[in-house]
């Protein structure tokens, strides 16, 4: 299966923006940085296929400087975020993968055998979701492009997951769901990040060492 990596470029004022209730533009750029490389440091360790997403176009140079090069990378195509999920799906199809599969970077402590299981579940349905607590999702997989699963959506909102279901019912297509997670989007979310890692340092197969360590620097986290 290939991952792509979707994610904005860390650029202050264009990214992570809902942590600006306590956190200056620069920071939230930071942080988001630190996220993507724990993100590509797991995806590397999963033994997965890798690529990044990133948008705008114009911030190549910026992350091909956060991965060293280390990945393919290629700028999203679309308006929207359905349009850029869409196009990343169909890269990877391009590139003759059987199996592709979007995840964001708001999940920096996700581990490697989340990743796995939702490779294996595919050879056996035609859809596998990992939705997050909010009642959105955070990694789709599929085989093909479906176009449906991108449309006209609430994205950014809690039913964009009970939506996508919903499709995927019409269209008659098998899918299953992995086990929620939570994705880092407002202030006591990354509160409640900085509190599971310290209590879960010994237990994870992949400890995010940039997000954490980042967390620890910021002084008013509380």
């Amino acid at each position: 299966m290939l991952i792509v990596l979707m994610s904005r470029t860390p650029v202050p004022g264009y990214t992570k923006t809902r942590l600006q209730t306590h956190l200056s533009g620069e920071k939230c750029a930071q942080l988001h940085e630190a996220f993507i490389k724990d993100m590509i440091f797991m995806l590397r360790g999963s033994g997965l296929e890798t690529a990044l997403a990133f948008t705008p176009a114009s911030g190549e140079r910026i992350m091909a400087s956060i991965t060293g090069k280390s990945l393919p990378l290629f700028p999203q195509q679309g308006e929207y975020l359905g349009e850029r999920m869409q196009s990343c799906v169909q890269w990877g199809c391009d590139k003759g993968f059987a199996k592709i599969g979007l995840i964001g970077t708001d999940m920096p402590d996700i581990q490697p055998s989340y990743l796995k299981k939702a490779d294996e579940l595919l050879d056996r349905y035609d859809v596998v979701i990992g939705p997050t607590l909010d009642g959105g999702y955070c990694f789709i997989g599929m085989k093909r492009v479906i176009p449906e699963v991108f449309g006209n959506l609430s994205w950014g909102k809690g039913s964009v997951l009970e939506q996508t279901v919903a499709i995927l019912e019409e269209l008659e297509l098998s899918w299953t769901l992995l086990p929620k997670l939570r994705d880092i989007d407002v202030w006591e979310d990354l509160v409640d990040l900085r509190d599971s890692l310290a209590n879960r340092a010994n237990f994870l197969e992949f400890y995010p060492i940039h997000t954490s360590e980042y967390l620890m620097s910021l002084k008013d986290l509380s």
